[in-house]
């Protein structure tokens, strides 16, 4: 079988993985905008600084270029992992070095340079969400003088209620980051390589902008050949088939189900992709597990802090309109029996249905690791558990180590006290 994958990101990677593993005999081309620095077995011919301009889908064939020449390659099967590329507004559109759009594997390999070039002091990072925070957070964390500008009233509005997020402005503010929020920036200064911005409050120097205002799907080029979302989300089936016979899709560009909401939406984690990639390549020849949708789970670090969501937070239920209510808990949990080793804080919300108890989401929020905690949450959200479900939940207790019961226990069982 021939295989063609186009895009080397988490789900493009993956795929190629998991199709090697079911069938060593296949034989795979990878074609990839930029360079290509993963070393892949000899059945996989990769085309690097690759672009595909044209899906001839009727005829199972695939035009690409490179340095102004143009190929039809053709296929049995075909895996499309474009991804996504920064959201540049207007009034930050630039092609000064000084300038750094935030999405792809080479721009935060490029980030992660500038973190430690000497000649970098100070950095203003554009947009206060999940790429904003952890740019920041690297930045600072190299010394670097750093200012974040949000348009809205808080870091990580889209993501967290406001008393989980401003813990973490305050973590970053402690490492010396300047944090702007409600201030709208209105353009660049510098020319031709940008020295800084100006908001609607002020202008500030800089030798190096971050932008990291959101993302928009490559699929410019598939638009009129598959059927997308008026915001150019490849709509697939569920077992990640496009509108096009042999032709699957993963990762950024395509839409997926949101649980808590049966909404059709964009959810741009690494951890989706790679799951829909291995999917993908599963489901090639026959359908056999079918992609059911994602509740949106996600953990970061900024400063000494570890942040996670999954589902719903309180202020995202209202927006939507959706009936909620919550419980709140916090805990300083013994982490060893060595009073050496300091205890862990770790503050958990449990968003819920008031009615059926159904759980709708959770935010977790420690300075410690939070995997197990917000894996679990995931997990039970995914399978519609109950508060019932958690307060009763066979979670193990280690004595000496940590005697206290298990937060998501304890957390669902306040519920029930309080309403006694």
């Amino acid at each position: 079988m021939k295989l063609l994958v186009v895009g080397s990101s988490h789900g493009g990677r993956a795929a190629i993985t998991a199709a090697l593993a079911q069938d060593a005999t296949i034989e795979i081309d990878l074609i990839e905008a930029g360079p290509v620095t993963t070393v892949y077995p000899t059945q996989v011919k990769v085309h690097a600084n690759t672009r595909a301009i044209q899906l001839l889908a009727t005829q199972h064939q695939l035009l690409i270029s490179h340095a102004g020449q143009k190929q039809r390659l053709s296929y049995d099967k075909l895996i499309l992992a474009p991804g996504a590329q920064a959201t540049i507004p207007a009034v930050l559109s630039t092609t000064s070095q000084n300038v750094l759009p935030m999405r792809t594997r080479a721009q935060i390999n490029h980030l992660k340079a500038a973190a430690t070039d000497a000649t970098i002091h100070h950095v203003i990072v554009i947009g206060g969400g999940y790429i904003g925070v952890g740019a920041a957070d690297l930045f600072s964390q190299h010394g670097k003088q750093v200012t974040v500008i949000e348009h809205g009233p808080q870091l990580l509005g889209s993501y967290l209620d406001n008393d989980f997020s401003m813990p973490i402005q305050q973590a970053l503010q402690q490492q010396g980051v300047t944090v702007h929020v409600n201030e709208l920036v209105t353009g660049l200064t510098g020319a031709p390589d940008v020295t800084g911005v100006t908001t609607n409050q002020t202008t500030l120097s800089a030798d190096l902008v971050v932008v990291a205002t959101g993302t928009t799907p490559n699929t410019d080029w598939l638009q009129d050949i598959l059927d997308c979302l008026p915001n150019g989300l490849i709509k697939t089936d569920a077992y990640l088939q496009t509108s096009a016979t042999d032709v699957f899709a993963v990762g950024d560009a395509i839409a997926v189900t949101y649980l808590p909401q049966h909404q059709s939406r964009s959810i741009a984690l690494a951890s989706n992709a790679q799951r829909q990639g291995e999917l993908a390549a599963l489901n090639l020849q026959t359908p056999v597990l079918p992609y059911t949708g994602v509740v949106g789970t996600s953990q970061w670090q900024a400063g000494h802090l570890q942040f996670g969501v999954t589902g719903l937070t309180d202020t995202a239920a209202q927006r939507a309109s959706i009936s909620h209510t919550s419980v709140t808990l916090t805990q300083d949990q013994r982490q060893s029996p060595n009073p050496a080793i300091p205890t862990k804080h770790v503050q958990l919300r449990l968003t819920y249905d008031p009615q059926s108890k159904q759980l709708l989401g959770a935010q977790v929020l420690a300075d410690g690791n939070i995997d197990e905690l917000i894996n679990l949450l995931a997990l039970a959200l995914q399978a519609q558990q109950t508060l019932a479900d958690l307060a009763v939940a066979d979670f193990y207790m280690s004595p000496g180590k940590n005697d206290l019961p298990h937060l998501i226990n304890a957390a669902a069982m306040t519920t029930y006290r309080q309403e006694k």
